[in-house]
């Protein structure tokens, strides 16, 4: 990743020794993809659906070759369907929440989609969201789902987050409560001048000590 962004940090907590959490990142002629995904579960169940979420990000990013971020989406989303149909031991409760972004090499342009998912910009301190579509992949079998993209213009010094639900359904603080997403926003406005290295430092202190004593909640 820092080979391709010259400032970005991963921050990387799986609850167990093996992840349902984890990162795609592909680069083409034209475009810089990057994506976060939440797969159900977490401890091996989660990493063996994460196996197979990696598998249709390959079919449908280096085979079918689709740009798009939605109609990406909705490809995983028929290659969700194809496995489980495939595999007995999958059900309609297997899935994933996906946030995707693409980045136009040329003019920085972002186009994101999401899938239960949303993203975070931060310019000069201050927080947009771009919300994703209320259907995950996966999980509702016959429904007819739809996925937008969305268009943001990227300036120098912002900066995208991409983020799993782990970070902010923690469990903690005064009244241990979870975190949430309006926390977490503060948190990342309060850090816009910071380089990514110190950036990551710092949220992964501020995880830390929110959760204390806790046990970890979600994969982050």
């Amino acid at each position: 990743m820092s080979h391709y962004f010259n400032e970005s940090f991963l921050l990387y907590k799986p609850k167990d020794i093996v992840s349902g959490d984890y990162y795609w990142f592909y680069e083409d002629e034209l475009y810089k993809y990057v994506a976060a995904i939440d797969c159900t579960g977490h401890g091996v169940p989660g990493a063996m659906m994460s196996m197979v979420a990696n598998s249709m990000f390959k079919e449908v990013f280096m085979n079918r070759k689709i740009s798009n971020p939605s109609d990406i989406l909705q490809a995983l989303d028929e290659e969700l369907e194809k496995s489980i149909n495939k595999n007995q031991d999958a059900t309609f409760n297997d899935g994933m929440d996906v946030s995707l972004i693409r980045i136009d090499k040329v003019t920085n342009e972002l186009a994101f989609a999401g899938a239960f998912r949303s993203i975070l910009i931060s310019r000069k301190g201050e927080i947009t969201e771009l919300k994703g579509s209320r259907y995950p992949i996966g999980f509702y079998s016959g429904i007819t789902k739809t996925y937008e993209t969305h268009i943001f213009q990227l300036e120098k010094n912002d900066s995208v987050y991409l983020f799993t639900d782990g970070f902010i359904d923690q469990f903690g603080g005064e009244k241990n409560k979870k975190l949430n997403k309006s926390n977490f926003k503060e948190l990342l406005s309060t850090i816009n001048e910071m380089d990514m290295n110190e950036q990551e430092a710092f949220i992964e202190y501020s995880f830390n000590n929110w959760k204390q004593d806790n046990d970890q909640t979600d994969d982050v």
